[in-house]
C-alpha cells in the first residue's frame, strides 16, 4: 500500500543529498548525457543500498525523484534485466564467481547488443 508520508521522506533523501545535484544536461552532448545518466543510475542504486530502502513502493518513489519522471526507465536497468541474468545463466561456475560480484557492485557495467538478422 502506498504511504504518502513515507514517500515524502524518501523524496527528501534525494532532494537533500548533494550527490544528486547536477548541472543542466541540456548543454551536454548525447554521449555526455548518456554517461551522466549511467553515473546517476549507479549512484541511485548505491544510495538505495546505503539508505536500506527495500520496499518496492519506496524504490519506485526514490527512482522517480532521482530521474524526474513518473515511470523511471534508466540506462542502468539493462544491468539488471539483461547483463546480470546473462552472467548468471550462461557463465561457467568459475566465470560466474569472478564476474557476477563485480557486476552486482557496479565495478563492471554490461550492455546489450542485438546481433540476429532482422532485429532492427
Amino acid at each position: 500500500m502506498f504511504n504518502f508520508c513515507s514517500s515524502l521522506s524518501t523524496e527528501a533523501l534525494v532532494l537533500n543529498d548533494p550527490d544528486f545535484k547536477h548541472e543542466d544536461v541540456n548543454f551536454l552532448s548525447r554521449s555526455q548525457r548518456y554517461e551522466e545518466a549511467i553515473k546517476k543510475s549507479a549512484l541511485m542504486v548505491m544510495k538505495l543500498r546505503e539508505y536500506g530502502i527495500a520496499d518496492p513502493d519506496e524504490i519506485f518513489w526514490f527512482k522517480s525523484v532521482c530521474v524526474g519522471m513518473p515511470k523511471p526507465i534508466l540506462p542502468i536497468d539493462l544491468q539488471y534485466s539483461m547483463f546480470m541474468p546473462t552472467l548468471q545463466n550462461q557463465c561457467s561456475d568459475t566465470q560466474r564467481e569472478k564476474w557476477l560480484p563485480l557486476a552486482t557492485r557496479f565495478q563492471i557495467i554490461g550492455t546489450y547488443a542485438q546481433t540476429e538478422l532482422g532485429h532492427g
